[in-house]
């Protein structure tokens, strides 16, 4: 079995993640299986999640911490609209506008 992880700049935006797909595409055709696939954070998520919990933590950091989170939200929700079908958005962004 093949595994192929991908992070940090091979994820940081949906053109990175055309390529990543690609990539993984390449290999299934070579044997008709695929790797196993392991994907982290898009690049900066981490960081930013930091920064978030270091805001809200502060206590005075509740606007702060909560801009953070609006941006995260919108890169993630950028990402699935450039990414996906137009038919699939709604139906992938339902639950992420409620947990974010």
């Amino acid at each position: 079995m093949v595994v192929q992880k991908f992070g940090g700049t091979s994820v940081a935006d949906p053109a990175a993640i055309r390529r990543l797909i690609e990539i993984v595409r390449a290999a299934r055709a070579r044997d008709g299986r695929g790797p196993a696939v392991v994907v982290s954070a898009m690049s900066g998520v981490t960081d930013l999640l930091l920064g978030i919990a270091s805001a809200a933590g502060s206590g005075s950091g509740t606007t702060d911490a909560l801009a953070k989170i609006q941006q995260l939200r919108e890169r993630h929700l950028a990402a699935v609209h450039e990414l996906a079908a137009a038919t699939d958005h709604d139906a992938l962004t339902t639950d992420k506008r409620r947990l974010l």
